[in-house]
């Protein structure tokens, strides 16, 4: 069997790749990238606006403090904080645990800047806008199920 066309064919598939690529604009780094960690897209503190969907549950003025550790603080105003773990691959936010997942978007034409959580396996959209401050939401940090007002929830 004359196995002579692997190479060319090999070489021209690789040509068209490339050429495909370049005529669709993709870029690579971000085409290798797609499954990476974009938890900086979100880190800082920021507090909710308005909330839409079948689920208006979160409370009025609710902050939330994102991390590079991954963690999420949850503040409900006159309540105790809550710690919960997150994700963020490929424009979703995924909170451990309850595996609530949203879409999200950070605009930063707006000033302050916003951030958009969009529902994918729940019904709750969020907005939020940043907190331009060095300080940490108060209360303390903890692991408290017991809170009912949280987009975590």
């Amino acid at each position: 069997m004359n196995l002579s066309f692997i190479k060319p064919a090999l070489r021209t598939l690789t040509v068209l790749i490339c050429l495909g690529f370049s005529l669709t604009g993709m870029d690579c780094s971000k085409l290798l990238d797609s499954n990476t960690d974009n938890i900086a897209d979100v880190v800082g503190n920021w507090t909710l606006q308005s909330q839409t969907g079948a689920l208006n549950d979160v409370c009025g003025g609710e902050t939330v403090q994102y991390a590079l550790d991954h963690s999420a603080v949850l503040l409900c105003p006159g309540q105790t904080s809550i710690t919960r773990t997150v994700t963020v691959t490929n424009g979703t936010i995924t909170y451990q645990g309850s595996n609530n997942q949203y879409k999200y978007e950070v605009n930063t034409t707006t000033n302050p800047q916003q951030l958009t959580l969009t529902g994918v396996n729940i019904s709750r959209n969020l907005l939020y806008k940043k907190i331009i401050t060095a300080s940490s939401p108060a209360g303390t940090t903890g692991k408290d199920s017991k809170i009912k007002n949280s987009s975590e929830k």
